[in-house]
């Protein structure tokens, strides 16, 4: 996740930076949609209705429960499950060998006057960063956004299974948002490379959208005020991966302009960081809350409502962010 925005600024052009970006990062959606249907393929065990509802730490440590027939169902589901760690650890490791192989630092010549230019040494760079207000603002929007919707999107299965939706069709819904939020980073990112900035005006739209669709799905699951239907579910995350994986090379686009000349690497790696952080934070709350647990449906409402509660965060964050982008101007030799 932090590697494009470093490729675009060493390899493109400063009217192609973003869309470079978005194609790397929105790529991986793409191609990761996959996982939603291969992940269903390959794990085919499920438990019933009962097992599904009962906290799986203890399930394992409560032996009478496991004597009733379910070690066996368990134990096939394990199997299955490190067949496909182990199916995408061979693919992953595959294309970490090809890029050993042959994959260039840089092309013959700079394509813009930034890149030919030295960034700050890592050190400094990472203490100049520490005391950047304004990175900060984009950092942790980014982070609470994107980190709490990865969390929320993981558990995609566990939140409609109450409706009576299986893993596949779960499966499918999460494939179609990842495709549609990959199309849409791309052609988010070429709009604002022909704009010439203004991301933070696109990112406030784009989360406004965001907040409405995940607002619809989270009152047609949890509180029955939207009737639920199958279609609202397939519309309501498309158009949540329409405007959450649209907006995501802007975050990184924006970060890496407000810390300009800090290296665009180090950046994108505290950015993917603290996207990290806020995702594992909104997990280890549903481990520790009483009656807890990710198949829990109180637990489940209350992971919609704080996904939902940190989207609007970003508002307010990005209102008082001000705009100014060092690195284009450098490439453009205007003010921007």
């Amino acid at each position: 996740m932090a590697a494009p925005p470093a490729l675009s600024a060493a390899w493109f052009p400063h009217e192609q930076r973003t869309t470079a970006t978005a194609i790397g990062i929105t790529v991986g959606a793409i191609l990761g949609a996959g996982s939603f249907i291969i992940g269903p393929l390959i794990v085919t065990q499920k438990p019933d209705n009962q097992t599904e509802h009962h906290n799986m730490t203890s399930a394992w440590e409560d032996s009478s429960w496991l004597s009733q027939g379910n070690s066996t169902n368990f134990s096939t589901a394990k199997s299955q499950i490190m067949l496909l760690m182990y199916v995408e650890f061979a693919w992953t490791a595959l294309i970490f060998l090809l890029i050993l192989a042959y994959f260039p630092d840089k092309p013959p010549s700079p394509p813009t006057l930034s890149a030919s230019k030295n960034r700050l040494a890592f050190r400094s760079g990472v203490k100049q960063l520490l005391r950047n207000g304004r990175f900060w603002l984009v950092c942790v929007s980014y982070g609470i956004l994107f980190g709490t919707l990865s969390s929320f999107g993981g558990l995609l299965d566990v939140n409609l299974s109450p409706h009576n939706v299986t893993q596949v069709e779960a499966g499918w819904v999460g494939f179609y948002s990842q495709i549609a939020g990959g199309a849409s980073g791309i052609v988010v990112g070429r709009f604002s490379d022909m704009l010439g900035g203004h991301f933070k005006l696109t990112i406030l739209v784009m989360t406004v959208g965001y907040i409405g669709s995940l607002l619809w799905l989270v009152l047609m699951l949890y509180h029955s005020i939207i009737p639920f239907s199958t279609v609202s579910v397939y519309v309501s995350n498309l158009l949540m991966g329409v405007f959450a994986l649209g907006s995501e090379p802007l975050f990184f686009e924006l970060g890496v302009e407000a810390t300009y000349p800090i290296a665009e690497g180090v950046t994108t790696c505290v950015l993917t960081w603290v996207n990290n952080l806020f995702g594992l934070l909104l997990l280890l709350v549903v481990m520790v809350m009483p009656g807890g647990g990710t198949s829990s449906t109180r637990t489940a409402d209350w992971m919609g409502w704080a996904t939902l509660g940190c989207g609007a965060a970003v508002l307010p964050l990005m209102l008082v962010f001000r705009e100014r982008y060092g690195r284009l101007a450098v490439d453009t030799g205007k003010r921007t």
